[in-house]
């Protein structure tokens, strides 16, 4: 059977590429993968056909990319994590026949970050999602939806996204291959929740720049933190005596009155796990959950976490923006209110 599309556009990146790459070959249709250069490590380890066109780009203005002429052809474009903004006028070539893989339960966790912030959040909603691409950022018409709930074991990042590639992969792609093979039409679903006026937004988040842990937030909300930068992500980041730490998971060990001073207290210590004072109990970290960046420090019953406060104000007045050949940050200086920009 073939397709009835003259060209497949696989935007960005997803360990699906080879199977459509290998789907689009079989049928003998065209099939073009374009990434941006931060992606271009994880695509080289895809198995990908030698017909399979790869475009490493910074800009969908470039002339590799203009050369396959999109709006003169019957084409689709598929984007899974793809690192460009679609303007209106790439849109337009695809003639309605370009959409977006979104795993978050839409229109709620529009933008980027959606398993920090959902962890963050102790939502445990997932969804296996695709929707029509818009001028406006994940507000097109959802055309394919699969519901699913994290349960209470799948705790960190790395648990959402087994997960979240196990339901694409049982309930997304049967649907996208489907398509392809035209034995599906692209439609809305009736009634779909998505649009721009309801649901919320979530920016882009870096763990570098935003994974300082404030020893004032509450025992719970210290656990989801420290949880939802966990990895495969660096870890949430704090300090002992001047050293800059790492701490991938922790555990509420005991909910109780603790007073503010002493918060960020290692309360008790073995060579197996301490036990950290919080506001509104204790919390329980093993000691193979923590990683020094330079030299470790013995971790004694009686010192204190401590992340300065200019990392807090820096992670709150920053936002990151990933384009297609790294991240981009932008800093408002409250000083000073104003905004300086760096990558």
């Amino acid at each position: 059977m073939n397709s009835k599309f003259d060209l497949i556009c696989l935007f960005g990146y997803s360990p699906f590429f080879s199977e459509l790459s290998n789907l689009c070959n079989k049928i003998n249709t065209q099939c073009a993968l374009i990434f941006g250069s931060r992606q271009q490590e994880a695509i080289e380890t895809l198995r990908i056909p030698e017909a399979t066109l790869k475009i490493k780009t910074d800009s969908l203005e470039c002339q590799t990319y203009k050369k396959l002429a999109i709006s003169t052809k019957n084409c689709l474009g598929i984007s899974f994590g793809a690192p460009f903004i679609f303007k209106e006028n790439t849109i337009n070539e695809f003639n309605g026949n370009l959409i977006n893989s979104h795993g978050a339960p839409l229109p709620d966790f529009k933008g980027g970050g959606g398993f920090t912030w959902r962890i963050l959040q102790r939502d445990k909603r997932g969804a296996s999602l695709m929707h029509f691409i818009s001028p406006e950022i994940d507000a097109g018409d959802c055309i394919f939806r699969h519901n699913f709930l994290f349960s209470d074991k799948e705790r960190l990042p790395k648990d959402y996204e087994l997960r979240q590639a196990k339901e694409d992969n049982d309930n997304l792609m049967p649907w996208l291959i489907s398509i392809i093979k035209n034995e599906e039409m692209l439609k809305p679903i009736k009634d779909s929740p998505s649009s721009i006026h309801t649901g919320s937004y979530f920016p882009r988040i870096s763990t570098d720049l935003h994974g300082y842990i404030d020893w004032k937030m509450q025992a719970h909300a210290i656990e989801s933190f420290i949880h939802a930068f966990s990895r495969p992500y660096p870890g949430a980041s704090t300090f002992l005596k001047g050293a800059k730490l790492r701490l991938f998971d922790c555990h509420i060990h005991a909910l109780c009155e603790m007073h503010p001073f002493t918060w960020g207290l290692i309360t008790a210590s073995s060579h197996e796990w301490i036990h950290i004072a919080v506001n509104g109990g204790v919390i329980k970290i093993d000691t193979r959950d923590i990683y020094f960046e330079s030299e470790a420090k013995k971790l004694l019953a009686g010192d204190r976490l401590i992340t300065p406060e200019k990392y807090i104000i820096s992670a709150m007045s920053s936002r990151a923006y990933f384009k297609p050949n790294g991240v981009f940050v932008k800093d408002f200086d409250v000083a000073s209110n104003s905004a300086k920009y760096n990558q």
